[in-house]
């Protein structure tokens, strides 16, 4: 059989994973709300019993935060651990449910989840190293910035160029944090979640796996990862300010809504963008992970898929 080796290139991956969600839509979307819409609803819900928006607004004596408002902050950066293992789990599961549909293998909602469960607990172990990484990475980033910018500011203070800098300094910053965020997730667990899903390996061996999928093409990968950030956040805020505009000019001018209301309809309008978003994503790093098997191991996706579409069909003429 010949082989069909075909790397993808930026654009092919792009394509490649708009055309897999579309095809795949009601299996991966139904996928990402059976965990995501539930933990959304409990963390909001959660966030307002805590009551974190009145923080700080009491008299100037009243400044200094009691053991109580500590308290709500420990418990509300506790639900954001947990919300975020949710993301890890859903990442996981479209994951999964991506590859099945690139492969052509029968799937369903609850085969994915069957295949997840075992691995949910070797998944958020290598998902928080590879945040620890990350966390790590930024604060010596954060030193290191801070120096500098400390050292940059004496010199053009006495110039009279002070705002002008710092404003110009925030902006570049804001663009170093992000750039850390992204390489130190990307070289701890950037394909990390689907080594653990599809290659059934522990927290440790899947980090040191990504690491050597990496190895000499980190920087491709990162501008790829780059790009799809980029373009993701940017049709988030576009749709969301639009939407949250067509709110205010329609609903909201019509109706009298409470300062409540529009706070949970706000929240309800930003979870829905991001839960149709964020499995895209799972879909491109899924298509990524397979990219940098081909590159570096000569893995073969047309003879895979016709292994598991010849399976399919030893299986359905047993029957």
């Amino acid at each position: 059989m010949d082989s069909d080796l075909r790397p993808f290139s930026l654009g092919d991956l792009l394509d490649a994973a708009f055309e897999l969600y579309k095809r795949g839509f009601a299996l991966i979307a139904s996928t990402a709300t059976l965990v995501h819409v539930p933990a959304f609803v409990a963390f909001y819900t959660f966030g307002e019993s805590l009551g974190l928006e009145d923080l700080g607004t009491g008299s100037k004596e009243s400044q200094v935060a009691t053991p109580e408002e500590l308290a709500a902050v420990g418990l509300f950066f506790l639900g954001v651990l947990g919300y975020s293992a949710v993301f890890g789990i859903q990442h996981g599961a479209v994951s999964l449910a991506a590859s099945d549909l690139l492969l052509g293998r029968a799937t369903s909602l609850g085969s994915v989840y069957r295949r997840l469960t075992p691995a949910v607990p070797r998944l958020l172990c290598t998902l928080a190293i590879g945040g620890l990484a990350t966390l790590v990475a930024l604060i010596l980033a954060a030193f290191v910035l801070g120096m500098g910018l400390a050292a940059l500011e004496m010199v053009l203070a006495p110039r009279g160029l002070g705002q002008t800098a710092s404003t110009v300094l925030a902006v570049f910053v804001g663009i170093v944090v992000a750039a850390v965020m992204v390489a130190g997730g990307l070289a701890t667990a950037g394909v990390a979640t689907q080594v653990v899903l599809l290659e059934r390996a522990g927290a440790f061996r899947a980090v040191g796996r990504n690491a050597s999928l990496l190895q000499g093409r980190f920087l491709r990968t990162l501008a790829a990862l780059a790009l799809v950030l980029v373009l993701s956040q940017g049709f988030m805020l576009t749709l969301y300010t639009s939407l949250e505009w067509v709110l205010e000019l329609s609903l909201f001018a019509v109706v009298p809504v409470p300062e409540l209301g529009r706070k949970v309809a706000e929240g309800v309008l930003g979870a829905v963008i991001g839960l149709v978003v964020y499995p895209y994503w799972s879909i491109f790093l899924t298509l990524v992970y397979y990219d940098l098997r081909v590159r570096r191991e000569g893995l073969d996706l047309a003879l895979l898929a016709q292994r598991v579409l010849k399976r399919r069909e030893s299986a359905g003429s047993a029957v």
